[in-house]
């Protein structure tokens, strides 16, 4: 019975030490945005979104993220907590491409800059 006990311990302390050591999962809505033209020449624009998905190592450091953001960006994007769920993110351009391929291109300097923020600590 004691060994039992003993395994039954052991691998909880081994599932809690990965769990902690694991991190935060952190979800990001990134959407680009580019003009395109109608059949009359008249322009709309449309959005490309991606979801994002990455581990922060302390979720405290994601209000400062929030804050930072547009500095990081020098005003390119903005990023917000959602209403919708717990550790999920918005990130939007504040800018217009003028192609899809801008827009696919903000959406990957939005991950280049999360991926490069992200655990930053928290002075």
């Amino acid at each position: 019975m004691f060994s039992v006990k003993v395994i039954f311990f052991a691998v909880f302390a081994f599932l809690a030490a990965n769990v902690i050591a694991a991190g935060t999962t952190v979800r990001f809505n990134c959407v680009g945005k580019w003009y395109q033209k109608d059949a009359h020449g008249k322009k709309t624009v449309k959005r490309e979104p991606k979801n994002y998905q990455t581990e922060v190592a302390d979720i405290k450091v994601m209000d400062e993220f929030v804050k930072d953001f547009g500095t990081w960006s020098n005003g390119d994007f903005s990023c917000k907590k959602s209403r919708h769920g717990d550790n999920l993110y918005n990130v939007e351009t504040n800018h217009v491409g003028e192609t899809k391929a801008d827009a696919t291109n903000q959406v990957s300097e939005m991950q280049r800059i999360i991926n490069a923020h992200k655990n930053d600590k928290v002075e």
